[in-house]
């Protein structure tokens, strides 16, 4: 059966709360609304955020009728389930004054923290922020318009740890990655001029396991990918692919596209495509490309396509 509010039975529920909310008064009461994939948001005090007590059902009517108290003040928090760390683009930072983020180009989720995020400004700033317990701006910098087209798409990458981020030219040829807190160029990656209005630009950084090493994969070209040292810069997929069709070691006759790593850091996907054209999704072991087979991406037994 269908869970119901608990005021109003038969009606859906909306959002789960404290009691503190539910038994809201006229005196300053600060709340915080989280959300959680596929689950109606939860509506706590900061009390109740750390002690996790059981929530109430609650449906729209009920919350709207709370939501009128004057002295109200809530607090927006996106958290995800089940490990999923997906992008929220476009979401205003709510409670800043700054005009230029509450336009933001897109905001990614530091995968190896709770409540650290980074957002692209519509004005080219790479923003540091924390949601929890609530909105902190931690730190900005300008993105420099020597070393990309801004005017262009853009593309926003988080390292595992949120030390550093990347930005890059969506449908062209550069990708910067700079130190998050200071802004500093730490990287700079250019792929062949073949056809790059024919996918984004394969970007993703990871923390490759054996090591704990950060590390991020790149377009070389349109057909082969690279992985790279983000500490050090050396190349760590060096390898020479051959002409000849057939072969082992040949260069691929395929369009990497978007790529993205798996939660656990052991898989890469590949949201590539083949002429005439079509979408070719494909995942392979980053372990095994990075520890045994430098041919991996190629030719590895762990490629798998997803048709």
């Amino acid at each position: 059966m269908a869970e119901c509010c608990t005021f109003h039975a038969d009606t859906e529920v909306t959002a789960r709360a404290c009691s503190h909310f539910v038994t809201i008064a006229q005196s300053f009461v600060e709340i915080f609304r989280s959300f959680e994939r596929r689950e109606p948001p939860r509506l706590t005090c900061a009390q109740c955020c750390a002690a996790a007590p059981p929530l109430v059902p609650l449906c729209s009517t009920c919350v709207e009728d709370r939501a009128q108290t004057p002295n109200l003040v809530v607090h927006d928090v996106v958290r995800e389930a089940l490990d999923e760390r997906a992008v929220y683009a476009c979401e205003p930072l709510n409670g800043v004054d700054d005009p230029a983020l509450h336009s933001l180009l897109g905001v990614v989720a530091v995968p190896e923290s709770e409540q650290l995020w980074v957002a692209l400004s519509s004005d080219h700033r790479v923003v540091r922020f924390s949601t929890w317990p609530r909105f902190t701006l931690l730190s900005a910098f300008a993105v420099p318009p020597a070393e990309l087209e801004l005017s262009a798409p853009l593309d926003l990458h988080v390292s595992p740890d949120g030390a550093f981020v990347a930005v890059a030219e969506r449908f062209a040829l550069r990708a910067v990655i700079f130190d998050a807190v200071s802004g500093a160029v730490v990287r700079r990656f250019e792929r062949a001029s073949y056809h790059p209005d024919a996918s984004p630009f394969p970007f993703a950084f990871a923390r490759f396991k054996a090591s704990g090493e950060i590390v991020v994969i790149h377009a070389a070209a349109w057909n082969r990918l690279d992985v790279s040292s983000v500490c050090t810069g050396a190349l760590l997929t060096e390898r020479t692919l051959s002409q000849t069709r057939g072969a082992q070691d040949s260069q691929l006759d395929y369009f990497h596209g978007a790529i993205s790593v798996s939660p656990d850091g052991r898989f890469l996907h590949d949201g590539g495509w083949v002429w005439h054209p079509l979408a070719v999704d494909r995942v392979w072991s980053l372990h095994e490309w990075l520890g045994t087979n430098r041919f991996e991406s190629e030719c590895g037994a762990s490629i798998r396509d997803l048709r």
